[in-house]
């Protein structure tokens, strides 16, 4: 149930939504339910299309309101990271083998390093290798700066995982 507060609604609008894509889609009457000047309930299927959406309500007289921005955010659980191997990662400037393990990793999902000095380093496509739903390897070259580094899985669908801790010594 979608609700759309406002104000100079009338008996009889409709609504116009605007998907992510710019695709304009008129409301079906019969999920529509007009409550007040100020209030109108619909029966909202946004088909799992993420990302910003647009309402506008059309009054019978040929008044339109503003349209409305609002956001569809996917069901899936977002990205869990339940560890990183090796958690101790020797200090060295070339590729080492790291492993993330976790849940709900998506093909195309990206990694985002924070090292000691608290600096957010992207991850570089070329050095990612997204094995499965629970398996991300990664070539990482920590530049042999020791500490405490920390570790984000970044899916497509815009959903991050919890933050992992590693070792550099």
């Amino acid at each position: 149930m979608l609700t759309i507060n406002g104000s100079g609604f009338q008996g009889g609008a409709t609504l116009t939504f605007v998907d992510p894509q710019l695709n304009s889609i008129p409301s079906i009457a019969t999920k529509l339910t007009f409550i007040s000047g100020g209030q109108i309930n619909y029966q909202f299927n946004n088909l799992g299309d993420v990302g910003i959406w647009k309402v506008t309500v059309n009054n019978p007289d040929a008044q339109r309101s503003n349209a409305l921005s609002f956001t569809v955010t996917p069901v899936t659980p977002p990205p869990a990271i339940s560890g990183v191997s090796p958690a101790t990662v020797p200090a060295l400037n070339g590729n080492q083998l790291l492993t993330i393990n976790g849940s709900g990793f998506q093909s195309g999902a990206t990694l985002t390093f924070v090292d000691p000095q608290l600096n957010s380093i992207p991850s570089v496509a070329t050095k990612l290798t997204f094995i499965s739903g629970g398996q991300i390897n990664y070539q990482f070259n920590n530049l042999s700066d020791v500490g405490i580094w920390k570790v984000t899985v970044n899916n497509p669908d815009a959903q991050h995982s919890n933050v992992a801790n590693f070792t550099v010594k």
